[in-house]
């Protein structure tokens, strides 16, 4: 599984119910690119897609039990990771940088997509 695939668990673990359109937002990919994601991760067991009631041409997104399970594993490590890197403070230090890198990506990311 790719970085885009978990960027998109852990974004419908944060919003259950996201539809498809949000989250495409949400990682800075076109829709064609999302509806792609959204296959391999349906056809892995990780996530389900359900209509709305009301509208059948909405879609949201769950986590099965799978991609909750793969989710809890990915944030323990994250966790761990942070834990064993360095001090709060270190961390702290280097936070500035990494949210200017970020930001950086995210916009030659918007730029691309549009």
């Amino acid at each position: 599984m790719g970085h885009t695939e978990l960027a998109a668990l852990l974004a419908v673990a944060d919003a259950p119910g996201l539809t498809p359109g949000a989250l495409a937002q949400e990682l800075l990919l076109s829709t064609g690119a999302t509806t792609a994601v959204v296959d391999r991760l349906e056809k892995s067991g990780h996530v389900t897609r359900s209509r709305h009631p009301g509208d059948r041409r909405s879609l949201f997104l769950h986590l099965t039990a799978q991609g909750e399970g793969t989710t809890t594993t990915l944030r323990e490590a994250y966790q761990y990771v942070l834990s064993t890197t360095g001090t709060d403070e270190t961390i702290a230090e280097a936070l500035p940088q990494l949210d200017s890198i970020a930001a950086a990506l995210d916009a030659a990311a918007r730029e691309s997509v549009s």
